[in-house]
C-alpha cells in the first residue's frame, strides 16, 4: 500500500513539473510568437510600401511615352502633376544629356540595372526617389521621378495599426509572463524559506530539551572524574583525564546547543572596542598556542553601539574558525580588522589564508551540524549568523586569494565612533 502511494505521490510530481513546464512554454511562446510576428509584417508592410510606390514611378513612366517630344524637352509636366498627387516632381535625361546624367543614369543606359530607387529624407516630408528607363521618339530616355513616400499609407494605415497592436499586446504579455514567473519563484522560494525556518524551530526546541537532559549527568560524571584525578595514582591518571576533556567537550556542545535553541534579544548599549579586542587577541593567544600562526587586529574604532556579549560571541567563533582553519603544524596569518563606515555601519572582518572553504559546503555553510572539522560540532557558524541577524547585521564568508577565507559583518545602526 505504501509502495502504491508514493509511486502515485512520485506521479503526481512529475504530472505537475511537466504541467508547469507545458503552462511555461505557453506562457512564454505564445508572446514570443506573437510579437516575431508583428516584425515580420511591419518588415512585409515597409516592403509593400516599396512595391507599390515602384509600381506608381513605372506608372507613370509609362505615361510619359505617350507625352509629345517637344514637351518631354521643355519638361511640360504640368498635367501629369495636377492627376499623380503623390507626384512631387519629375526630369527627364535624354540621350543627349550625358553632362547632366547621374550615376544612376549611367548605370541604367549602360545595362548594370534595369532600375534605380533611393529614399531621400526623413520624417513627413521623405520622398522615393526612381530611375525608370521609358522609350520616346525611338530613344530611350531616363526619367528621375520623385513621389511622396507617405503616399501608399491610406492604403496601409490599418494594416500598420493592426501590427502595432500585436506588437504591443504581445510585449505586455510577454512582461506578464516574466512577472509571472519572478512572482513564482519569490512564492516557492519563501515557501522553502518557511519550511526551513519551521524545521529549524523544531531542531532548536529539541536541541534545548536534550541539552536541558544532558547537562545535570554530564557535570555529574565530570565532577567525579574530576575527584577521582585527584586522589589517583599517577599511572592511573591517564583514562580520568580523558574523561575529563571529553566531558568539558560535550559541555561545549551543550552549551551550543542551548545558545542554538532558545530566541535572542541584543541588549544593546555602548561598547568600549578595546577591552573587547584585548579579550579576542587573549582567546585567540591561548588557542593558538605555541603554533607558528600570526594574529593581529586592525582597528579604528573606539565605542559603539551594540550588544556587547553577542558580538563577543561572534567573533570569539569566527576567530576559533579562522584558526582551526590553519592546517597542524603549519603557518599562517589570521587577521580581525573592525572599521566604521558610513551611515552608522561597523564592518567587521575576520580573515585567515588556510586552504579556504570546500566548494560542496559553500551552499550549506550556515545550516547547523555542518562542519568539515573531524572535532567540531558543526554549530559555530549557525550560531555567529543568529546572534548577527538578532543584532540587526549581516554575515557572509567569502573566498580570498590566492587562498583563504573571509568572514564579513555588517553591523547597522551602531554608529561606530573612531
Amino acid at each position: 500500500m505504501a509502495a502504491r502511494l508514493a509511486v502515485k505521490i512520485s506521479g503526481w510530481k512529475r504530472t505537475g513539473r511537466f504541467s508547469f513546464r507545458a503552462l511555461l512554454a505557453v506562457s512564454l511562446g505564445l508572446p514570443l510568437v506573437l510579437v516575431f510576428h508583428a516584425v515580420l509584417a511591419s518588415r512585409e508592410l515597409n516592403e509593400m510600401r516599396s512595391i507599390y510606390l515602384r509600381d506608381r514611378a513605372a506608372n507613370i513612366a509609362a505615361r510619359l511615352e505617350a507625352i509629345p517630344a517637344d514637351r518631354l524637352r521643355r519638361g511640360d509636366f504640368e498635367e501629369l502633376l495636377e492627376s499623380e498627387p503623390a507626384l512631387l516632381a519629375i526630369k527627364v535625361f535624354s540621350p543627349a544629356d550625358s553632362d547632366a546624367a547621374t550615376t544612376a543614369v549611367e548605370a541604367i543606359r549602360s545595362g548594370r540595372e534595369l532600375y534605380h530607387t533611393e529614399a531621400m529624407g526623413t520624417g513627413r516630408g521623405a520622398a522615393f526617389r526612381a530611375y525608370i528607363p521609358f522609350h520616346s521618339s525611338g530613344e530611350v530616355h531616363v526619367a528621375r521621378i520623385d513621389l511622396l513616400a507617405s503616399a501608399p499609407d491610406f492604403i496601409l494605415v490599418h494594416a500598420r495599426h493592426n501590427t502595432l497592436i500585436a506588437f504591443l499586446s504581445g510585449a505586455v504579455l510577454l512582461l506578464m509572463s516574466f512577472f509571472a514567473m519572478w512572482g513564482m519563484r519569490r512564492a516557492s522560494r519563501f515557501e522553502r524559506q518557511q519550511s526551513e525556518t519551521e524545521r529549524l524551530a523544531q531542531l532548536g526546541t529539541l536541541s534545548a530539551v536534550l541539552a536541558h537532559e544532558i547537562r545535570n549527568p554530564l557535570g555529574a560524571i565530570k565532577g567525579f572524574a574530576q575527584f577521582a584525578r585527584e586522589g589517583a595514582e599517577p599511572g592511573k591518571a591517564k583514562p580520568l583525564d580523558a574523561i575529563v576533556r571529553e566531558s568539558r567537550r560535550l559541555e561545549n556542545l551543550v552549551d551550543s546547543l542551548l545558545l542554538y535553541g532558545r530566541p535572542v534579544t541584543p541588549a544593546a548599549g555602548p561598547t568600549d572596542w578595546q577591552p573587547l579586542s584585548d579579550d579576542l587577541e587573549s582567546y585567540a593567544r591561548d588557542l593558538i598556542g605555541a603554533r607558528p600562526i600570526r594574529f593581529t587586529i586592525e582597528s579604528d574604532i573606539r565605542r559603539l553601539s551594540t550588544d556587547a556579549n553577542m558580538l563577543k560571541q561572534t567573533l570569539l567563533n569566527l576567530v576559533r574558525n579562522s584558526v582551526e582553519a590553519i592546517p597542524a603544524g603549519g603557518s599562517g596569518n589570521v587577521t580581525l580588522r573592525a572599521m566604521a563606515g558610513r551611515g552608522g555601519v561597523a564592518a567587521i572582518s575576520v580573515e585567515d589564508d588556510g586552504p579556504g572553504i570546500p566548494e560542496d559546503m559553500r551552499s550549506r555553510l550556515f545550516s547547523p551540524f555542518t562542519t568539515g572539522k573531524s572535532s567540531g560540532t558543526g554549530l559555530g557558524l549557525s550560531i555567529s549568523k543568529k546572534l548577527v541577524e538578532a543584532m540587526g547585521g549581516t554575515l557572509q564568508l567569502l573566498p580570498i586569494e590566492p587562498h583563504g577565507t573571509r568572514a564579513e559583518l555588517q553591523l547597522y545602526g551602531t554608529n561606530p565612533d573612531r
